[in-house]
């Protein structure tokens, strides 16, 4: 198997586990991974209109985005523990410490926390982001 694959399908297998524990259809991942991007181009670009409009017609953009994504995802899913005492699964919140999540409810609230985009976040990192952008929008730049 090489890398790509391997990476799809690391990608693939966290999908299902953050579906098994929160009870998103892969659908409904896909409709947050989606508006995500655009509250994101929207928070790191500003009042770049040609950068929010000409940078999700892009594939380099979405594979970006996607891994973004799964990285976000495997933070979560590595900050999900299972204490065997009480049969609860803990998990780690940023800014907040542990806490125990005993719904698909719960779940779903701490994964939205995970891939929430503002500045106080501290899973995204907006200098990484603001210069990915500036090189994917040369690049637009670029091929114009």
């Amino acid at each position: 198997m090489n890398a790509a694959a391997a990476i799809l399908k690391d990608m693939r297998e966290a999908q299902e586990q953050v579906s098994a524990l929160c009870g998103f259809t892969s659908e409904e991942i896909g409709d947050m991974q989606f508006a995500s991007a655009f509250e994101c181009l929207e928070r790191v670009l500003g009042s770049d209109q040609y950068g929010i409009d000409q940078l999700p017609k892009t594939s380099a953009f979405w594979h970006w985005w996607k891994e973004q994504w799964f990285r976000r995802d495997e933070q979560f899913l590595n900050n999900i523990k299972f204490d065997i005492e009480t049969g609860k699964h803990i998990a780690l919140i940023k800014n907040e410490g542990y806490l125990y999540v005993e719904s698909a409810s719960q779940f779903r609230q701490v994964y939205r926390e995970y891939h929430r985009i503002d500045a106080n976040n501290p899973e995204v990192n907006n200098n990484l982001m603001e210069t990915s952008f500036h090189f994917m929008i040369k690049e637009l730049a670029k091929n114009k």
